[in-house]
């Protein structure tokens, strides 16, 4: 009795499960007959949509991080004043400047953020020679600032640049 009671539970289960998989395979027909898109959504909601949600999850964190890094080439970049505000922070917090130093070295940084911004708006997509012309206004900005530096503040700027330029995600190649 207890054995017929057991393979009775097992034969209902078995039964539920083809209930289930019918009542699936007729939601597919559903689908691809256009019937009742109601309960059509319910089902794609139900089984579909939340196998898929890490998959969306993903997709969007990968959309969002092109548009910032895609927003950066496309002159949404940061006010020329803030850049220069906070290149002078760093460099009067890493390279403990006198209040003299900090006058001049926010001077420069500012107008050189002010050139920069130029190029950038004159540069019409053309990124090889725009990255040439921001080499050459940074060199002549770093000619500029070493004038207000002494020897070690100067060489502790060259390691800091460094280690920034370090730390930048490498350059794919795709612009020209």
């Amino acid at each position: 009795m207890e054995r017929e009671s057991g393979d009775r539970k097992i034969r209902n289960q078995e039964h539920a499960t083809r209930n289930q998989e019918s009542h699936r395979l007729y939601k597919v027909q559903q689908i691809s007959f256009g019937v009742s898109s109601a309960r059509t959504f319910t089902f794609l909601r139900n089984n579909i949509m939340h196998g898929l949600t890490p998959f969306f999850i993903a997709l969007l964190l990968s959309l969002s991080s092109l548009t910032s890094a895609e927003a950066q080439w496309s002159g949404h970049q940061q006010d020329p004043a803030e850049i220069a505000a906070q290149q002078t922070r760093l460099m009067t917090d890493s390279l403990h400047l006198s209040t003299a130093q900090v006058e001049r070295v926010s001077e420069v940084n500012t107008r050189y953020a002010l050139k920069q911004q130029e190029l950038r708006d004159n540069s019409d997509g053309d990124f090889k020679s725009l990255r040439e012309s921001m080499g050459a206004l940074v060199r002549e900005q770093n000619v500029e600032l070493k004038k207000y530096l002494t020897g070690e503040q100067w060489t502790t700027w060259q390691r800091i640049r460094e280690e920034q330029r370090k730390s930048r995600p490498p350059h794919t190649g795709r612009r020209q």
